[in-house]
């Protein structure tokens, strides 16, 4: 973990008051505070199709996330020498992966997959990468997490994409069974409180 220590460091290293506010501000667009507003306004405003193609990413997108987390229970750098930490009361659960940088990757890349702009495109790849910065800069996730989660996040809606286009006139049959895979990880022991939250989220979804 050193040498990941040491990569968070010398990005805190440039740290600043007008920094802190503004990593602040780019790590909300991993947290429902944004994400859920946004999935909202689609689905009611925009497009219906739309919303529901979101929402589905979003769930599976958090299933994966805590799934892993609750497997490898990888502790956070909260608390490691030399690495301050802001906005703790985001850093819940495990470490690994990182769920800000998946959520915010897997949003922007599920909306660029689905209205196929290039300006989207180009979000799907900045906004995750600020969002992922922001969670070093906080002090609250390793590299290697937002490494994983990066790629991740930019991934699945890609591949899901293929299994929405097929089964789209069957959403709540292919949310419900997409959802129930994930069950036997319920029975994971530890913090798998975010699991049974994303777990909760996709059978709603699925209803």
């Amino acid at each position: 973990m050193e040498f990941q220590a040491e990569i968070i460091r010398a990005i805190q290293s440039v740290a600043s008051p007008a920094l802190d506010v503004i990593f602040q501000c780019i790590t909300v667009m991993g947290e429902e505070l944004f994400l859920l507003p946004v999935a909202v306004l689609l689905f009611w405003c925009v497009n219906k199709e739309l919303g529901y193609w979101i929402c589905w990413c979003a769930a599976e997108g958090n299933l994966l996330v805590n799934s892993v987390k609750g497997i490898f229970k990888v502790e956070r750098p909260i608390g490691y020498d030399g690495i301050r930490t802001l906005r703790a009361k985001t850093a819940t659960g495990y470490s690994f992966p990182s769920g800000h940088t998946q959520a915010c990757a897997n949003l922007f890349t599920a909306l660029a997959k689905a209205v196929n702009r290039k300006r989207f495109w180009i979000l799907a790849f900045v906004l995750p990468l600020l969002v992922g910065i922001s969670r070093m800069y906080l002090g609250c996730h390793w590299p290697m997490d937002v490494a994983v989660s990066y790629v991740a996040g930019i991934c699945l809606p890609l591949i899901l994409w293929l299994f929405y286009r097929k089964f789209a006139h069957r959403k709540a049959l292919l949310f419900l069974i997409s959802a129930v895979v994930f069950a036997p990880f319920c029975f994971m022991q530890g913090d798998i409180g975010d699991f049974w939250k994303s777990f909760g989220f996709a059978i709603g979804i699925s209803a």
